[in-house]
Order: C-alpha cells, then sequence, then structure tokens
C-alpha cells in the first residue's frame, strides 16, 4: 500500500498531472491544479481508488488534505470526483466550516447539497475543531513544541500526550495498517501533536520492519 511517492511533474493539466517516479509516469488528479508546477519535485500524499472498471489515484500536497479526502468519501453521496472538487477550496476552510455548522458556506461549495453539508456537520464537527485548535497550538508555538519533544518519556505520562497516541492509532488505522504494526510503530516514537509527521515516522518504522520481517 502507497501512502505517498516522491517525484518529478512532467505535465500539468487542467486537473492532474503526471508524476514521474523511477521512470514511470502517471496521472495523478489533484484539487487545486494551480499549485503544482511543471519540473517540480514533490511529495505527493495519494489515494488510489478503484472500482469494477478502473483504477484512479488522487493526490494530496500534505496528510491533511488526505485525511479530509478520506473523511468526504465516508459519507454517503460522496464520491472521489466531488471530493476532490470539495477540496479546491482548502482543508482547513473546510474543517472551519464543517467544526462552526457553517451550513450556509458548505452549501455554496459547488456539487455540495444543504442534506449532504449536514452530514458532514453531524459527522465531523467535533473531529475538526478539536484537530484545527491541536493544529492552531501547534502552528503557534513551534519552538516550544520542539524542546518538548526533544525530551524522552513514557507514553502515558501525560493527557497529551496520551491523546497524540489515540490520534496516531487512528490514522494508522485508517490507512489500513494492523493492530499489531501500529503497536510496533508506536513503541518505537513519540507522537507529537503534529500528526502529520508522526504519521509519516510511524509509516517508515513499519516499512523498515516489514522489509526485515520484524512484523
Amino acid at each position: 500500500m502507497k501512502i505517498y511517492i516522491y517525484g518529478k511533474i512532467v505535465h500539468v493539466n487542467k486537473n492532474y498531472v503526471i508524476l514521474e517516479n523511477n521512470g514511470i509516469g502517471e496521472i495523478i488528479y489533484v484539487p487545486n491544479v494551480e499549485r503544482f508546477k511543471k519540473d517540480e519535485f514533490i511529495k505527493m500524499f495519494i489515494y488510489e481508488y478503484s472500482s469494477e472498471y478502473f483504477k484512479t489515484t488522487y493526490g494530496f500536497s500534505n496528510f491533511r488534505e488526505l485525511i479530509v479526502f478520506e473523511d468526504l468519501l465516508s459519507v454517503q453521496g460522496i464520491g472521489p470526483k466531488t471530493a476532490i472538487n470539495i477540496l479546491a477550496i482548502g482543508w482547513k476552510n473546510i474543517m472551519s466550516y464543517i467544526s462552526t455548522a457553517n451550513i450556509e458556506k458548505l452549501s455554496e461549495i459547488p456539487y455540495l447539497s444543504t442534506k449532504t453539508a449536514r452530514q458532514l456537520v453531524f459527522e465531523f464537527q467535533v473531529k475538526y475543531e478539536g484537530f484545527l485548535q491541536k493544529w492552531e497550538k501547534n502552528t503557534q508555538n513551534t519552538e516550544e513544541n520542539t524542546q518538548i519533544n526533544e525530551f524522552s518519556f513514557n507514553k502515558t505520562d501525560t493527557p497529551i500526550v496520551s491523546e497524540n497516541v489515540k490520534n496516531l492509532e487512528k490514522s494508522l488505522k485508517v490507512l489500513g495498517f494492523k493492530q499489531k504494526q501500529i503497536k510496533f510503530a508506536i513503541d518505537k516514537i513519540n507522537p507529537v501533536e503534529d500528526l502529520e509527521k508522526s504519521v509519516e515516522e510511524a509509516i517508515k518504522i513499519i516499512s523498515q520492519a516489514s522489509h526485515d520481517a520484524i512484523i
């Protein structure tokens, strides 16, 4: 299972890019394609959507976009094309509208009905409210958090650390990893409030362990 790939953008179309990786070019549909430039080397998070007749790859510039995309797909009536169009307004705006139950703003998004907007608020309001609070705190206190994370401590010493572990565990489950793999990774790292960094580190540990036949 691929979570992200590194590569060079060799072509930019109106709604997708072609990313070359190890001599192979792959069409990847992305939100806000204008963000991506030809000949740029990037790390892209991906989601491979398969049906009976075709497979399509969707790409994201960061892990937060990927999580929102997967959340959108879990709601009845939202498919991958609709989800990628919704993401065009930005992951933070989506989370903000949902966390504040702003049905009016959500309903203004193309292809998103009022009924579906209400369902999104019902499903994810609490989750996104907590996520944004932590993200903003982490952004404002980057230097302080960096110093704290340099210390070694037990992962259940504080409520904050315990919450970071829970968030990391949930994210790895969503990505399809087994409980044994998740536990192995969490035992090796100190999960931080920057969920994206924690997930990347965990994936590297799991991948290396699988390669070495440890788990």
